[in-house]
């Protein structure tokens, strides 16, 4: 089951990878100019105008990124609790597995608090990745 539930996750990241040396490929060609990016918070600045192929190259990689991040976040019924049981004991996974029932619950209490709170699963996890990922792009 955590074979099955990481291949998401690496699919995800698979075409992060392939967006990049794409990328990179066409910059070092000309046929796109490199763009000299850095982030402030989950704010970007770039140093010329995007066009659409950056726009294309900067969407791909950062809706890989948080549909990757997101889903290995281990909460049931994300794809993160599944790869945790898989590495868990037997009677641990057990008990991991009847939180299940409550995973949605627990995700979106998570979500609607981090809109109220400085606990934001996107600051914390997201964001991260999303930049990590921008700079291997862009940088």
């Amino acid at each position: 089951m955590a074979i099955t539930a990481a291949a998401g996750p690496l699919s995800n990241l698979t075409l992060i990878i392939l967006a990049i040396i794409v990328y990179k490929i066409l910059s070092l060609t000309g046929l796109v100019q490199s763009i000299d990016i850095y982030f402030s918070g989950s704010n970007m600045y770039a140093s010329r105008d995007i066009n659409l192929v950056d726009t294309f190259f900067i969407f791909c990689v950062t809706i890989n990124s948080v549909l990757m991040a997101f889903n290995l976040i281990p909460i049931p019924p994300l794809d993160g609790s599944k790869i945790l049981m898989g590495f868990l004991p037997y009677r641990q996974a057990e008990k991991y597995e009847s939180l299940s029932r409550y995973g949605m619950l627990i995700l979106i209490g998570i979500l609607i608090i981090g809109n109220y709170t400085r606990f934001s699963i996107f600051d914390l996890v997201i964001y991260p990745v999303i930049n990590l990922f921008l700079g291997l792009l862009l940088g």
